[in-house]
């Protein structure tokens, strides 16, 4: 997804065999700045950054390993870098949302979420399709 705008924020997906797994690093990444945002089924979200101001720096997003989730996460990346056209829709759809969202972070997300899963499932068509070739 070079070259598409962004909000300076990393997110990193962390694949893991169970979420057990992480509860020892928790400690440790919240002395490091990360809080502990959200717990869904099939991810778990720590996030980092100057809350008092709303901003993030860093998402960190522990999923199961070969779980939906993370073939979401990387399929998702990999259509967008095969398909430019595809990585300038979803730009193009984030500027028009951050253009009529942009005093409420929430109906930004919530409306970013929708177009990320249609491109989920874009993602996921196109590589059960070419899993079928092999």
């Amino acid at each position: 997804m070079t070259g598409i705008k962004a909000k300076p924020i990393i997110d990193i997906a962390v694949g893991v065999r169970s979420f057990e797994s992480v509860k020892p690093f928790v400690q440790n990444l919240e002395g490091n700045g990360f809080i502990f945002r959200i717990r869904e089924v099939g991810n778990w979200l720590f996030a980092c950054g100057d809350f008092e101001k709303d901003t993030r720096t860093h998402h960190i997003h522990f999923v199961i390993y070969g779980g939906t989730e993370w073939n979401d996460y990387i399929h998702f990346r990999d259509y967008l870098n095969a398909f430019s056209e595809k990585a300038l829709l979803y730009e193009a759809e984030k500027i028009r949302l951050a253009g009529l969202y942009s005093t409420d972070r929430n109906a930004y997300c919530e409306e970013k979420g929708r177009v990320v899963q249609i491109f989920f499932q874009e993602a996921d068509d196109y590589f059960q399709k070419l899993d079928k070739l092999d």
